[in-house]
């Protein structure tokens, strides 16, 4: 169905690079450097301090993220996703109910209200703006909620690790299309299985 501009004229296309090749500076004030560096904050440090490892991934890694968002989040959520992660995708956008340029927004049209029950109609046509704009330009996709975290470099090692590399060609050796994500099973049917959409 789209995208908006910031005045509401449809046939937006959002410049997807620009994060990346002017990134904000990453500043915390000494009180939230210090409330975000006090051990056992939320039960996690340990986890990311000693657990979580940053790889360096190959040079040539051609990743276009987005996350799904909604105005009412832009303010409290989507400066924390821009000034930490986000820069280092090669294309990024937010797929939400406003464009607005300075936070990367996009407000992508779909069908049915805009409530979670509905948001398998907003990642629709988000994937299709992301088809019809991006698909010539990168390797890889990735789509994923507002409130998640990625390990950018972590998840471009993991792209072109041998185990997927190979999950993506066929039996002569061509490369075919490969999609990756947590498979959930509704209810435990099998008959109804889809990937978990927020964590990506």
């Amino acid at each position: 169905m789209g995208a908006l501009d910031e005045n509401g004229n449809p046939g937006y296309l959002h410049d997807e690079t620009a994060l990346r090749l002017s990134p904000p500076p990453f500043v915390l004030s000494p009180s939230e450097k210090q409330a975000a560096c006090a051990k056992n904050l939320d039960g996690n440090f340990e986890m990311m301090t000693q657990i979580v490892k940053v790889s360096t991934p190959p040079a040539h890694t051609k990743l276009f993220c987005t996350i799904y968002s909604h105005e009412k989040s832009h303010a409290s959520v989507l400066p924390h996703v821009i000034s930490t992660w986000a820069p280092k995708c090669d294309g990024f956008m937010v797929a939400s109910t406003k464009t607005d340029k300075s936070l990367h927004t996009v407000e992508i049209l779909h069908e049915g209200p805009e409530e979670y029950n509905n948001i398998w109609q907003k990642v629709r046509s988000t994937w299709a703006y992301v088809h019809d704009n991006y698909l010539e330009d990168y390797e890889w996709f990735y789509i994923g909620g507002d409130d998640v975290f990625l390990v950018v470099e972590n998840l471009k090692t993991y792209l072109y690790s041998d185990e997927i590399v190979q999950a993506g060609k066929n039996e002569f050796g061509q490369d075919v299309p490969l999609f990756l994500g947590r498979r959930f099973k509704e209810g435990g049917d099998i008959e109804k299985v889809f990937n978990s959409g927020g964590a990506g």
